[in-house]
């Protein structure tokens, strides 16, 4: 089974009908029908009007096949979000319930990090909280408060930015930005390219050092 997806920058959260939110085993997303796919995957239309998200790829033989040979009703469309306001809290006011991952900081996939943020929430906010009850130094309120610091939201503000960045570069139909990324892909190695996504993930090591320092060694 080969799977496959194309990610475009769009102003409107949908371009399929049945993309209505609802159906959580497509990320929300829904099938597109037979007239929806011949549509949006127009390889013979390219004007600034068209509506297909293939506009301006041209002789490439193996794509069209490819979607030529995926029915509609295997192809979801779904939208892919961050959050606007990067300032807001994560956790309640009453400090009784804690935002972890996306509930706290959705981000768009370019950076690789999602999951590894919310691992790291997970297991600060599980440890604060278990060291508060071992303890008995503060209560449930403060262990979770404890962790919605202003240091990790600005951390996170930073990763979100760099994964929109990340996105803008990699979706982009811009012909100049297109060939730039085409000779860092085909010119930067693997290994450079892996090391950048590890040096991402900084602000996770600091908030776990963090974590050590502040909650651990009470």
């Amino acid at each position: 089974q080969l799977v496959w997806a194309i990610t475009i920058r769009s102003d409107g959260q949908r371009k399929s009908e049945s993309n209505d939110g609802k159906d959580l085993t497509r990320r929300g997303g829904g099938p597109l029908t037979e007239a929806e796919k011949k549509r949006l995957f127009d390889f013979t239309s390219h004007g600034k009007d068209s509506e297909s998200i293939v506009r301006g790829i041209k002789n490439f033989p193996l794509l069209e096949k490819l979607i030529e040979v995926t029915p509609a009703k295997d192809i979801t469309e779904a939208g892919l979000f961050d959050r606007k306001n990067l300032d807001l809290p994560f956790s309640s006011e009453t400090k009784l319930v804690a935002l972890l991952g996306d509930a706290a900081h959705p981000q768009t996939p370019f950076e690789g990090q999602g999951v590894n943020m919310a691992i790291t929430d997970a297991y600060v906010y599980a440890t604060s909280i278990a060291v508060a009850l071992q303890t008995k130094t503060k209560s449930l309120k403060e262990a979770i408060s404890d962790c919605d610091t202003n240091y990790r939201r600005k951390t996170v503000k930073s990763i979100i930015k760099n994964a929109r960045w990340n996105c803008d570069l990699q979706i982009s139909q811009n012909f100049v930005v297109v060939s730039l990324m085409w000779l860092v892909c085909k010119l930067i190695s693997a290994k450079a390219i892996m090391n950048e996504f590890d040096r991402s993930d900084k602000s996770n090591r600091d908030y776990l050092i963090h974590l050590d320092e502040s909650q651990c060694s009470v």
